[in-house]
């Protein structure tokens, strides 16, 4: 089931882009090709990795969906790697970029709320927030569907503010 949910949305944002006239898919990685055990850092295992180019930006994401089974203290450790692994350079060193976002998907607001908590607990950047459903009814990379850690503000994929 979890990994249907990835494809899903997968197709539904591929779908996104390629009706979008600003914003244009550069690479997709699926979760087995973005497995990353870097030397002196602990494992990231997202669900998936994503660039887009808008206005001659190169942005790139993780994707984790959520499907509220995994435990807040899990999901922290989850989060706390994903911190450790921008910091300590290995993303940079892999994918010759200095930032990306985290896109978590939730399947219930009190979920994504709970998320958005534990998460704000150890950074204040760099991890975006949506309910599954929401996302999936539309998933245009023009649409302010996303929640940035830290901030109170629906945001878009393309928007260029914040990019942390």
């Amino acid at each position: 089931p979890h990994d249907l949910a990835v494809n899903d949305v997968r197709i539904a944002l591929t779908q996104a882009f390629e009706r979008s006239a600003a914003t244009t898919l550069d690479c997709w990685l699926t979760a087995d090709r973005c497995y990353d055990a870097p030397s002196g850092s602990e494992v990231v295992r997202p669900d998936g990795y994503f660039r887009t180019w808008s206005n001659d930006v190169l942005a790139s994401f993780f994707l984790e969906l959520d499907r509220g089974t995994t435990n807040l203290t899990r999901w922290s450790e989850k989060v706390r790697r994903y911190v450790q692994y921008r910091d300590s350079g290995a993303y940079a060193a892999r994918y010759a970029l200095e930032r990306f976002r985290v896109l978590v998907t939730a399947p219930s607001d009190r979920r994504l709320h709970n998320l958005r908590e534990a998460t704000a607990q150890l950074t204040d950047r760099g991890f975006w927030f949506c309910q599954t459903e929401n996302l999936l009814a539309d998933p245009s990379p023009d649409l302010a569907i996303w929640l940035p850690v830290g901030s109170n503000g629906l945001r878009s994929l393309v928007a260029q503010e914040g990019l942390a």
